[in-house]
């Protein structure tokens, strides 16, 4: 194995054991039992991801999507999984 998969390896087990991996699967075992909450937590997340790639004014959209997440996070199921997922990727962009 060259050194470049080596290090990929490596980082794939650091990621995997790190707390916020590990609060990541937790979040969603919990969220998955519950399939609408689950469907509803995916569309915040699609719709966030189109708003960022599409739109040309992100402040209009991004208070609009600011009020479906507070509705959203009033459940702490969804809030817990969206706040978990959010700083996992937080990690991965790093």
């Amino acid at each position: 194995m060259g050194q470049v998969q080596e290090a990929i390896e490596a980082l794939i087990s650091v990621i995997k054991t790190s707390d916020e991996y590990l609060e990541y699967q937790r979040a969603k075992q919990t969220i998955l039992k519950y399939p609408p909450l689950k469907e509803k937590a995916d569309e915040f997340l699609r719709r966030n991801y189109e708003m960022q790639r599409k739109s040309s004014n992100l402040y209009e959209h991004g208070d609009h999507l600011q009020k479906e997440y507070t509705a959203a996070a009033s459940n702490p199921i969804i809030r817990d999984y969206l706040n978990s997922e959010n700083a996992l990727c937080r990690i991965l962009r790093r």
